[in-house]
């Protein structure tokens, strides 16, 4: 509970705590369209972000051919690193969230926005347009680190807006 993302969990109001276990709180009534209004955009973002890795993730990735590396092309061992260093990424990127930076609920829309400008770069490799093996591999990376780092905090960030907690 001490990382940064988590600690808004200990900033609660002093009076709460002071209350009697025994004594009841009024409920707020709970409207879905309340709730709906003020996270829809952020859920956008969520789905674009999880679009975009459906889209790509593995089909795209595994069209891309082998130029350089001929070594790789006869087995298809090149598709297969091309999946392992997309995953490597994406889960280096989850571990890095912690790391976010400026992004929060309200400008979280941006990694969806860069990971949309990768994504041509990917379909680009996979036509053929770019031939050079080590820079595919660099697309690939780039967008599965955008994946686990985007994914992730868009999920996280979405718990922070304001006036979704009781």
């Amino acid at each position: 509970m001490r990382m940064p993302i988590s600690a808004h969990i200990h900033e609660e109001d002093a009076s709460s705590r002071q209350q009697p276990l025994l004594e009841k709180k009024e409920e707020e009534e709970v409207n879905i369209w309340k709730v709906l209004r003020r996270v829809w955009f952020n859920e956008l973002v969520i789905f674009l972000n999880f679009l975009l890795t459906t889209a790509c993730y593995p089909a795209i990735l595994t069209a891309i051919p082998c130029y350089t590396l001929t070594v790789l092309a006869p087995a298809h061992w090149y598709q297969t690193i091309l999946l392992s260093v997309f995953t490597v990424f994406d889960v280096i990127a989850r571990f890095c969230v912690r790391h976010r930076g400026p992004l929060y609920y309200g400008n979280i829309w941006i990694t969806a926005a860069v990971r949309m400008c990768i994504f041509p770069l990917v379909v680009l490799c996979a036509t053929g347009t770019f031939r050079n093996d080590w820079f595919s591999m660099f697309i690939v990376a780039l967008f599965g680190f955008g994946n686990g780092f985007a994914g992730s905090l868009s999920l996280i960030t979405i718990n922070e807006i304001p006036g979704l907690s009781g």
